[in-house]
């Protein structure tokens, strides 16, 4: 039998994101698969759409970087897959942890730094980020001065929720 390496793991495990991702918004339009939505379309992780969360965060974010005198960073849709990838994996496999490598193999001149956190379901995208804004670390991210985009992922499983920040500039 054949042993799988790293790079394949990650292929197979993008793969089954992306059909998640799929099956949710088929779900949304319409409910053909029988998936209960609150308000609108529901991901497998969450009762709340993951562009309204995404959104809602990264707008969070630039308010908080707007507060100390920073320029909003600029959503990369390649980052919010990449970063809604990463939290999908958390919830799905309980494992709070830093992605690595942190590269994007699209974007080989993106360097890129992370935020990830884990609250209740319940938490706004206005705690999340003071969440981080209370570590160091994670604040320093935030308020990086070379950053120039974002990207985020929300997922909600088990009563957790899992979100990740990537940050990003070009080089």
């Amino acid at each position: 039998m054949p042993q799988l390496d790293m790079r394949q793991i990650q292929q197979g495990l993008a793969a089954l994101v992306t059909l998640i991702t799929l099956i949710s918004a088929i779900a949304g339009l319409g409910n053909q698969l029988g998936v209960e939505s609150s308000s609108g379309s529901s991901s497998p992780f969450g009762s709340r759409t993951v562009e309204v969360s995404q959104q809602e965060l990264i707008d969070a974010t630039n308010r908080f970087r707007a507060d100390h005198g920073l320029p909003a960073l600029k959503p990369l849709p390649e980052m919010n897959t990449f970063a809604q990838e990463w939290s999908e994996t958390m919830a799905r496999t309980g494992n709070f942890e830093h992605r690595s490598p942190l590269k994007m193999p699209e974007q080989p001149n993106l360097v890129m730094g992370e935020n990830i956190l884990q609250n209740s379901p319940s938490a706004t995208a206005d705690a999340m980020v003071q969440q981080w804004a209370n570590s160091p670390g994670h604040r320093a991210n935030m308020l990086h001065t070379r950053y120039t985009h974002i990207g985020v992922g929300i997922a909600d499983k088990g009563g957790k929720r899992y979100a990740t920040q990537n940050f990003g500039y070009y080089f």
